[in-house]
């Protein structure tokens, strides 16, 4: 620690923050002549999230394991001035650094719903109460620069995962009928 010139775990500190600074939404209706619309949009700012897999991913003490392009971006002769340190297979190698901290700063638009509601006028030709048709998107788009696969998971509790699976786009198409 201090100016002993050599790096130990007693030159370590706490870093990052899980904890967004700001957490919002947006939730937005609407209606006209049978047409109907809701959208909703959530975000935080603020919060910090560790790439914990990725420190695994980047070295070849696992291969069974997928690796990232990003090690493709690794120091050799040729490559002085490389994002990764030179490949390495030995164990240990990798230290929880802000290298691997990333704003998990994201706007996601998390639902989309689109109906129509055919009119009463029309229906009562045919016997019907109620008919409405829509369509639904959920988890329709992340907009983020963190790197990870989910800004909103954290893949440091199971580290055998490698990785989080995000939010499944899901795409419905729906009738709604009274008789």
């Amino acid at each position: 620690a201090g100016n002993d010139n050599a790096i130990t775990d007693e030159d370590r500190g706490i870093i990052g923050d899980s904890h967004p600074s700001l957490i919002y939404s947006l939730n937005l209706t609407a209606s006209w002549k049978g047409f109907d619309l809701s959208f909703l949009m959530e975000g935080i700012t603020g919060a910090e999230q560790l790439l914990y897999s990725a420190m695994f991913r980047t070295e070849f003490k696992s291969l069974n394991v997928n690796k990232p392009a990003d090690l493709l971006n690794r120091w050799t002769p040729d490559n002085l001035d490389a994002r990764f340190p030179k490949v390495s297979s030995l164990e240990n190698k990798t230290r929880v650094s802000d290298f691997y901290i990333e704003d998990a700063s994201y706007l996601r638009g998390k639902d989309l719903t689109i109906g129509y509601t055919i009119p009463k006028t029309t229906l009562s030709k045919i016997g019907l109460k109620h008919v409405r048709v829509y369509t639904n998107f959920r988890n329709l788009f992340t907009l983020t620069e963190f790197r990870g696969l989910d800004p909103e998971t954290s893949d440091f509790s199971d580290t055998s995962k490698s990785g989080v699976v995000p939010p499944s786009k899901v795409y419905t198409i729906g009738l709604q009928v009274k008789l």
